[in-house]
């Protein structure tokens, strides 16, 4: 059915079908068929890698679109820091040095999965 690495359209449509969400019924019913022969689509390579895929995608436009508020969020802590009410000032700050513990803890992670490639890689 596959042609290369592009789905075919019967697959492409499972694909597009699953990824608009509700149940598995409710995907069954409107590809036309049982839950039970969903399940089986689901089951193909071809379709498991293209849901990969797309879920892929999908998380790297989130955190795009994290990233781009992230300076916005920032600029308002920073201003909340000095806004005159204690109870503002400290939830603030204290925002601050969790989300700055945060990405240290990121970063110490991304170093070691970087040493784990390097050490697989080496084998």
């Amino acid at each position: 059915d596959d042609v290369g690495n592009a789905l075919s359209p019967k697959w492409a449509r499972v694909v597009e079908t699953v990824l608009a969400g509700g149940t598995q019924e409710a995907q069954a019913a409107r590809l036309g068929v049982s839950r039970r022969t969903l399940t089986r689509y689901l089951a193909r390579p071809e379709v498991q890698r293209e849901l990969a895929a797309q879920a892929r995608a999908a998380m790297t436009e989130a955190a795009r679109g994290v990233q781009m508020a992230s300076g916005e969020a920032e600029a308002t802590l920073r201003r909340l820091l000095t806004c005159g009410v204690p109870t503002v000032e400290l939830g603030a700050a204290r925002a601050i040095l969790e989300f700055g513990l945060k990405i240290v803890e990121l970063e110490r992670i991304t170093a070691l999965e970087a040493a784990v490639r390097e050490l697989q890689e080496a084998r």
